[in-house]
């Protein structure tokens, strides 16, 4: 039984992985190149305060973008929209206080 468990708990880890390296909708104005959504994909994938995977990113000028973060299933669930900011070529996440929670009320 232990070892189901520690499968699980591998092939789980497995699919978040993959899911988060899946290439989100990047939609706006603008482009990103590859290296952009890669740098983006990876400040989100660091955080265990942000839910995977990336769905969307919203490009609204060429430094400035917004980033969506998961996929809510049930109520109580949330996505969230974390504005991104390109300084001297790396890609930052702006401050927490600016991150919108968005929980899932009814379905």
């Amino acid at each position: 039984m232990v070892r189901a468990v520690q499968l699980g708990l591998l092939f789980g880890g497995a699919l978040l992985v993959l899911q988060s390296c899946a290439v989100p909708e990047v939609c706006g104005k603008h482009t990103l190149s590859s290296d952009d959504i890669h740098q983006i994909q990876i400040l989100v994938l660091k955080r265990f305060d942000i839910a995977k995977p990336i769905t969307r990113i919203s490009v609204e000028t060429p430094n400035d973008a917004m980033v969506e973060a998961g996929v809510p299933q049930r109520v109580g669930e949330a996505f969230f929209l974390i504005p991104v900011h390109k300084t001297n070529g790396q890609w930052r996440l702006s401050p927490r206080s600016k991150w919108q929670r968005i929980e899932i009320t009814a379905i």
